[in-house]
């Protein structure tokens, strides 16, 4: 999330993705994103006020070049970045020949890994920059839940040690789009990760991050939608509960976010996963036609 994303800056442009792919190449290195807390609204504000740690304080090997063109990417304001994914993958493309160590048995193993990460980074800055399914695409859909047996649905897929997304993107696969499956939990914090992958779709469960029983899923579900509050992607939650109880709890959690980013809420979709018979679950084939149908008429699939 870039400062200007952080602060409810509706007009966003190409250089809060550049500070998007800052923090996920940041993270790649030193291993840490930029800027961590105990809490959300922790890192929100060093996000918003304070620099990230200088990358060579974390990791003495990576060369200033390096560092230099990280730093750009994360500046504060939009001016001092690089004006697009592009500009900033033809620096660290620069940098590459500096981070090559030489041949031989002189080559020491970190240094040998630190070039395999640049390298990495380097390619996933030129997939960036080029994104071919930003237009005329298969639609991206992110499936997303919590590995914790007591959130998934059914028996079989609990012994097979899987989770509901599997069984979705089963469900899917003979739609045209691309699969993606993301794993929940208390811990996460793929944040910028997956708003880097720019998805058309998310489709999760209301308790993809809640721990145990007793936890509340609604703060940390609040800090991830927050993330896509200006983006484009759409939502499917879906929940055993009631779905009109569970829709009722998503408008007033979000209420102050949709003030300020109107439409939030109206690319939310609340799937209350029906009971046909043995419970709700999604092997049943009527549930799993009507989540197909439902994904088909969000992204306008024929």
């Amino acid at each position: 999330m870039s400062p200007e994303q952080a602060a409810g800056d509706r007009q966003l442009d190409a250089r809060s993705d550049v500070y998007s792919l800052g923090a996920v190449l940041y993270e790649m290195l030193a291993g840490e994103p930029p800027h961590t807390g105990p809490t959300a609204r922790a890192v929100i504000a060093k996000i918003l006020a304070e620099p990230p740690t200088r990358l060579t304080v974390v990791r003495s090997d990576v060369p200033a070049a390096v560092e230099t063109a990280l730093a750009k990417a994360l500046g504060k304001a939009p001016a001092d970045r690089f004006a697009s994914a592009a500009a900033f993958a033809e620096a660290l493309s620069a940098t590459a020949a500096q981070v090559a160590p030489p041949s031989g048995r002189g080559r020491s193993r970190s240094r040998r890994a630190l070039t395999a990460i640049v390298a990495a980074a380097l390619g996933f800055a030129a997939l960036w920059a080029w994104h071919p399914w930003r237009a005329a695409h298969r639609p991206l859909v992110i499936m997303m839940d919590s590995t914790h047996p007591d959130r998934v649905y059914d028996e079989e897929t609990i012994r097979a040690s899987g989770t509901n997304a599997d069984v979705i993107s089963d469900i899917l696969a003979d739609l045209p789009i691309v699969r993606q499956k993301e794993s929940g939990g208390p811990g996460w914090h793929r944040y910028d990760e997956v708003v880097s992958f720019h998805p058309d779709l998310i489709i999760m469960h209301y308790s993809t991050f809640r721990g145990s029983d007793a936890d509340d899923p609604r703060p940390p579900l609040k800090v991830f939608l927050r993330y896509f509050a200006d983006l484009d992607t759409r939502f499917v939650i879906y929940t055993r509960s009631p779905e009109a109880t569970v829709r009722h709890e998503v408008d007033s959690m979000l209420a102050d976010v949709e003030a300020r980013h109107h439409g939030l809420l109206a690319r939310i979709t609340v799937f209350g996963t029906p009971d046909h018979g043995g419970g709700p679950h999604w092997r049943d084939p009527v549930t799993a036609g009507e989540l197909k149908l439902a994904v088909k008429r969000i992204l306008g699939l024929d």
